[in-house]
């Protein structure tokens, strides 16, 4: 059964209100405005729709467990926040799926430190994000 719902968004005090489906999609989606995204990304249909927690291994993505010591060469990857961007040794990453070289969207299932801002963009892992380096 398809239930309507009124969403009241205040966005720098500016209220839009829209009316949707509570059921169009398997998790509430707070912002209206992002509704058209959500549908267009599924909208492709990528992999037979299947999400990349369904095929990578969110403990030993690629193959790397989270213990793994980054290398200072090889195939770039986005270990924990407080490492960043360093490399793997190519002969440790493994892609029996042949998606390593396609894009790949990260949402958190819930909010990372301080951002709960949800209008804002989403701090994952760039240049201007606070975290430390460990060597």
């Amino acid at each position: 059964m398809s239930q309507k719902c009124s969403f009241i968004s205040i966005n720098d005090g500016e209220e839009t209100e829209t009316i949707r489906n509570l059921n169009a999609h398997h998790i509430l989606v707070r912002q209206s405005k992002a509704i058209p995204i959500i549908n267009k990304v599924l909208s492709f249909n990528e992999n037979n729709g299947k999400t990349l927690s369904s095929v990578i291994s969110s403990r030993k993505p690629f193959g790397i467990p989270t213990n793994y010591t980054p290398m200072q060469s090889g195939i770039s990857c986005w270990f924990i926040q407080r490492i960043g961007k360093q490399f793997a040794r190519k002969e440790d990453v493994v892609d029996d799926k042949s998606i390593l070289n396609k894009w790949k969207l990260l949402i958190p299932k819930a909010p990372i430190a301080e951002q709960t801002e949800f209008s804002k963009p989403v701090r994952f892992y760039y240049d201007g994000n606070p975290y430390s380096k460990t060597k």
